[in-house]
């Protein structure tokens, strides 16, 4: 028997197997997909990657401002995924070195929990004393909305091959600002559509509510 299941490889369940591993515990850690979950494959480190790809095409686009004379440069956001994916690879393999470490074992799987102390992966059966559940966030569409060529999440528009000429936005929180950051800085007409009274207005509104709470 383990002493915990860790469902969810993404920084809040690999760091949970880090810690309990460090204490010597015997940890189970499950992943369905990558390890690294969201964060590392299809969110924070992606779109740092594409981001910083954005700002150097944006600098050299204006570099007359700073006294330097250039050919305008040329997009290929083919070959800015594939960096982005060459960053999201290394980082991956970091979060496996991190478990190996650990001693942390790992099964590629879905999880489904069988009771409080039991959890079946392809299968297979495994139980332990504890099981923690770190299975991390995806896009939500909206209601009556199928995703197309046309309506992407986030997730896919981390892969796109081509430099779309305009693009609008559900979403004025960090994550919408930060791809109309990205899209933006390459060339692309962006627009932010928010419910809210102004853009990357979420978390201070939720920070706000909390305190007003009970």
């Amino acid at each position: 028997m383990y002493d915990a299941i860790v469902i969810g490889a993404g920084p809040g369940g690999y760091e949970c197997a880090r810690l309990i591993g460090e204490q010597n515990g015997k940890v189970l850690i499950v992943e369905k997909d990558k390890l690294g979950g969201t964060c590392t494959n299809y969110g924070c480190i992606p779109t740092k990657a594409l981001h910083a790809s954005a700002s150097f095409f944006h600098s050299i686009s204006n570099s007359a401002n700073y006294g330097f004379s250039a050919s305008p440069p040329i997009v290929e956001l083919s070959k800015l995924i594939e960096r982005k994916q060459k960053v999201v690879d290394m980082m991956s393999r970091g979060v496996q070195r991190i478990l190996e470490t650990s001693k942390a074992e790992t099964i590629m799987g879905e999880a489904k929990i069988e009771n409080k102390n039991a959890v079946v992966v392809n299968g297979q059966k495994y139980e332990a004393k504890n099981i923690v559940i770190a299975t991390g966030a995806k896009p939500r569409l909206l209601p009556g909305i199928q995703l197309s060529e046309f309506v992407i999440t986030s997730k896919e528009a981390l892969e796109l091959k081509e430099l779309p000429k305009s693009m609008a936005i559900i979403g004025g929180g960090y994550i919408g600002c930060e791809f109309a950051s990205i899209f933006a800085s390459l060339g692309s007409k962006v627009t932010i559509i928010e419910s809210l009274p102004r853009i990357v207005l979420t978390k201070i509104w939720t920070s706000q509510m909390s305190l007003q709470g009970p």
